[in-house]
């Protein structure tokens, strides 16, 4: 197993990366531009462009996590982390889906910091938490290693689906001047971006823990000096933030429910 692809072999994953990037930028400024069609009651710019972004990034977690899916239901093997198949190995198929992520990540980069508008909304942590995420994701989708690893992270994309459609449709409700509950829908998408959140965000820390310790610490099967400190500051990394924001939206919600009356 090579340490590095290089060559020919590494010319798809950047033509994947670059292209995802181009196609997302794109279909971002069409979206935004195509508001009046898609979401024709949202008359504000901010909100338009807010609800651009939401609807590219719920199209980015939709694919990343259904490939995640996929991947971890027809390859088994990458689970066991003393199969000796598995370690350190990442599939073709899991290393174009990384390419993926990290060319939507830098789409992501460059739509928040080139939009003004989107840039008021999000703060230096999700700026952060990009940086970070592109990191990891190219130990499997560059280096090709240590799908097990880093499996738990992409499947971490499927509450990304619906925290987005919550928000798209908290600005619907809000375009329509709507300050109320929004009743079972959005109480809906609420409870499924709070629960999927946890079982996919928080859930898989010890996990991922566990394998990592029987990885390098137990089977010795780690031997990338650079893969395993990019792993494990992503794994910290990405472990403390989602850590915040599942705590922060927590309060945020039960705040409104704890009020004396």
């Amino acid at each position: 197993m090579s340490s590095l692809l290089l060559g020919h072999a590494l010319a798809p994953h950047l033509a994947i990366i670059a292209g995802t990037f181009v196609a997302l930028y794109a279909l971002f400024r069409f979206i935004s531009h195509a508001d009046a069609l898609l979401y024709p009651s949202v008359k504000d710019t901010t909100l338009r462009l807010l609800c651009a972004s939401y609807t590219v990034a719920g199209l980015h977690s939709l694919v990343v996590s259904a490939l995640g899916v996929y991947e971890s239901l027809t390859n088994p093997l990458m689970w066991e982390v003393r199969a000796s198949t598995s370690a350190g190995y990442a599939s073709p198929l899991y290393q174009y889906t990384c390419c993926f992520l990290i060319g939507y990540m830098l789409y992501d980069l460059v739509a928040i910091l080139s939009t003004p508008a989107i840039y008021r909304q999000y703060n230096h942590v999700f700026l952060f938490h990009h940086v970070v995420a592109i990191s990891g994701s190219v130990v499997p989708g560059l280096r090709g290693h240590y799908q097990s690893l880093t499996m738990p992270f992409l499947l971490a994309e499927i509450p990304v689906v619906f925290v987005n459609a919550h928000s798209i449709y908290s600005l619907l409700l809000a375009s329509r001047g709507d300050t109320g509950t929004g009743g079972a829908v959005h109480l809906s998408l609420t409870v499924l971006s709070g629960a999927s959140f946890f079982l996919f965000r928080i859930c898989i820390i010890p996990m991922i823990g566990y394998q990592a310790w029987t990885f390098c610490v137990v089977e010795r099967i780690c031997p990338h000096l650079y893969d395993a400190l990019t792993l494990f500051f992503t794994y910290s990394a990405l472990s403390a933030l989602n850590c915040y924001w599942f705590a922060s939206a927590a309060l945020a919600f039960l705040r409104p429910h704890t009020k004396t009356h």
